[in-house]
């Protein structure tokens, strides 16, 4: 009898936020993105997308010292064999590309592990809704002005994968190097594990309130 044998692992992302329902110190944050984007750099250096990055899918080795893994590569494909207008990833980590129809490549996994990062800091989904269109929509019209055009071509949440940051500039990022201007604030500084989840900002289910406020009310 021929056997699979797996790494013990202890939970997943999304569980261990419904467990602890607790913000996420952004030290925490930095060291799980940066095990990620070497992940994702790995992948690229292959030519393979994993196309199915969401919570569920980062799994913990151990919580004490903020080991992940990422797993099920069920989906995953070599990038130029994806076909333009295939339908993949979860919506609520769904990129822009993916919703259009637009060709398509590795860099879809980098939108989703940015929305993967802002739901953890933020404690909801960005732009969950029951529709592609609503998703896009909200896209448009709940990105503050004041982002639309921040730090240029170093954004994991780019619209333009073409502009979109790559793993490889991520890992060389400052959030990531912990190289700062000494004038800054560091972003380091843990969040108070006394701030809970607000429950009117559901992690699993509906908008946020701000970001139905926003798109109703322009």
């Amino acid at each position: 009898m021929t056997c699979i044998v797996y790494e013990l692992l202890e939970v997943n992302f999304h569980d261990s936020l419904m467990n602890e329902q607790q913000l996420v110190p952004l030290c925490y944050i930095r060291v799980i993105a940066q095990q990620l984007l070497k992940a994702l750099k790995a992948l690229k250096s292959i030519g393979v997308a994993h196309c199915d990055i969401k919570l569920d899918n980062i799994m913990f080795k151990d919580l004490d010292d903020m080991n992940v893994k990422l797993i099920d590569f069920g989906l995953a494909v070599e990038t130029n064999e994806i076909l333009t207008g295939t339908k993949m990833q979860v919506t609520q980590f769904r990129a822009p590309e993916v919703i259009l129809g637009l060709p398509l490549d590795e860099s879809v996994d980098m939108w989703a592990l940015g929305m993967v990062l802002a739901c953890v800091y933020c404690g909801y989904y960005l732009f969950l809704s029951s529709t592609e269109y609503e998703t896009i929509r909200a896209m448009v019209l709940c990105t503050p002005e004041e982002y639309t055009e921040i730090t240029g071509n170093r954004r994991m949440l780019e619209v333009n994968p073409q502009r979109r940051i790559t793993p490889s500039q991520a890992l060389e990022h400052d959030f990531i190097t912990m190289k700062f201007d000494s004038r800054l604030p560091r972003p380091c500084v843990e969040v108070s594990l006394g701030n809970t989840l607000n429950p009117t900002l559901p992690l699993v289910d509906g908008w946020c309130q701000w970001s139905r406020h926003q798109c109703v009310n322009g």
